[in-house]
């Protein structure tokens, strides 16, 4: 599928955005200093008008009716979510020390899910809260939640304790708590579609995200569903909002990537003629270490949960691959003879030490405890 592409905002860097359900208007984050700045903006050709401020603002999310918006808001004497009118206004506190948070489909009540562990609390317009749900098939963190309004479901992004990212759905009594999806790569954000027969989902491929579309079966499934890509080679952030009736998608393009330069070290000041590029492409390359003879740079290229090692000569050529595992290598040094590059892996599941040859082979794990963060 291509999408019909409009760039909405030229100037400036924003993120975070959402679309109310008539598809009329959007609402984003102005990331602006000392503070972030929530922009409202009709789509004809509206300009932009500022509802909030804080130091960090997330999350947004229109209520059914577009009178309303949920945020994420910490600092200046702000920390949770929170209602803030179209127009501005007071802001009121819907939960404390929380993120993420979805509205129901009448508007009535406010789901908020939880960071920490796996439950859900439900809360009226003012933030009194009215029940809280455990989720025992959820054991862990809640990065996004959506409120269908055709079967009345809840549907979450969570990981579980081996590290896979999944997709729920549960009623909001706790009841048919349904995992839908797992993956070993990352899973940004969830919506329902407008008839509650699918699910969209932005998930993270190799180097940029893809989003895509999976059925909702009405029992659970005893295999891994087939799921469809929609759109692939999109260069975005974690969110993304669709339109009631599904005809609309917002989201921000986000390029995220890094290339090496190289600049002699003696003296105090340097103009740009000094600096060397080593690098092209919109690779994500991390964490790059010389070797203790000056000539090479080892260097990890790929998102989390992927990354592999790479080596080049310092004065530039073409990269050589090192490691190819499919799982997250990076923090490559180099021992004291240049033969060997220690680095760590979570190969097999585990964040341990290993170690590989500086001209290449096979790599090997030296150390049996896990490593911390």
């Amino acid at each position: 599928v291509v999408g019909d592409h409009r760039q909405v905002r030229i100037r400036g860097k924003e993120g975070a955005p959402t679309i109310s359900a008539d598809g009329r208007r959007i609402a984003y984050v102005s990331y602006e200093n000392p503070e972030r700045k929530v922009m409202v903006q009709e789509l004809s050709d509206g300009q932009p008008l500022a509802v909030f401020s804080a130091p960090e603002v997330g999350h947004l999310r229109w209520s059914p009716d577009g009178s309303d918006l949920l945020v994420w808001a910490r600092g200046a004497g702000k920390n949770g979510v929170y209602k803030v009118p179209l127009l501005g206004g007071t802001p009121v506190l819907i939960k404390d020390g929380q993120y993420v948070a979805c509205w129901s489909p009448d508007g009535s009540t406010i789901a908020v899910g939880s960071y920490l562990a796996g439950k859900v609390w439900f809360l009226d317009r003012l933030g009194h809260e009215q029940r809280v749900v455990s989720l025992q098939a959820i054991p862990w963190s809640i990065w996004d939640i959506d409120w269908s309004p055709r079967n009345g479901l809840l549907t979450m992004v969570s990981d579980d304790p081996q590290g896979r990212f999944t997709i729920w759905t549960v009623r909001p009594d706790g009841r048919d708590q349904t995992k839908i999806l797992w993956e070993d790569r990352e899973i940004l954000s969830a919506r329902w579609a407008p008839d509650a027969a699918a699910l969209y989902y932005s998930h993270r491929v190799n180097q940029t995200v893809s989003l895509f579309r999976i059925p909702v079966q009405s029992a659970p499934a005893s295999s891994r569903p087939a799921a469809m890509s929609l759109l692939t080679g999109l260069e975005s952030a974690r969110a993304f909002a669709l339109s009631a009736d599904g005809t609309r998608l917002v989201y921000a393009r986000d390029p995220y990537y890094t290339n090496l330069w190289m600049l002699d070290a003696p003296g105090t000041r340097h103009d740009r003629s000094d600096w060397k590029q080593l690098t092209n492409g919109t690779s994500l390359i991390e964490r790059p270490r010389i070797s203790p003879d000056g000539r090479s740079i080892v260097f990890s290229i790929g998102h989390e949960p992927v990354a592999n090692l790479h080596t080049m000569p310092v004065a530039g050529g073409s990269p050589k691959q090192l490691t190819f595992l499919d799982s997250f290598n990076v923090g490559g040094v180099w021992s004291a003879d240049g033969k060997q590059i220690a680095f760590v892996s979570t190969q097999g599941g585990r964040p341990r030490v290993w170690t590989v040859g500086a001209d290449g082979g096979a790599p090997r794990p030296v150390s049996s405890g896990d490593l911390s963060s």
